[in-house]
């Protein structure tokens, strides 16, 4: 998955800050600081979303196989360039 730069750097400080820094821990833990279960995460937050049944989709599956591809390089740098736009633009 292509990160801008910015964004890699922004979870590399939240890492420093997390709960627990140590380089086992889960950037992102669950209440008790395991690893968050993806199909409580689909559930509470995803499925009221709705994406799939907005495109028409019957399972999330096949929206995440039609829709998730490689990136290619350009448009990391395209990424990359609109998230500087905006996050210089917040900084003024």
């Amino acid at each position: 998955m292509h990160l801008p730069d910015g964004l890699a750097a922004g979870l590399k400080l939240w890492k420093l800050e997390c709960p627990d820094p140590s380089p086992e821990a889960f950037m992102f833990p669950n209440a008790d600081g395991g690893f968050i279960d993806t199909s409580n995460y689909r559930n509470r937050i995803l499925k009221p979303l709705g994406i799939q049944s907005h495109l028409r989709h019957s399972r999330a599956d096949t929206t995440a196989n039609e829709y998730m591809q490689e990136l290619p390089k350009s448009v990391q740098l395209m990424v990359g360039t609109v998230y500087e736009m905006l996050t210089s633009a917040t900084a003024r």
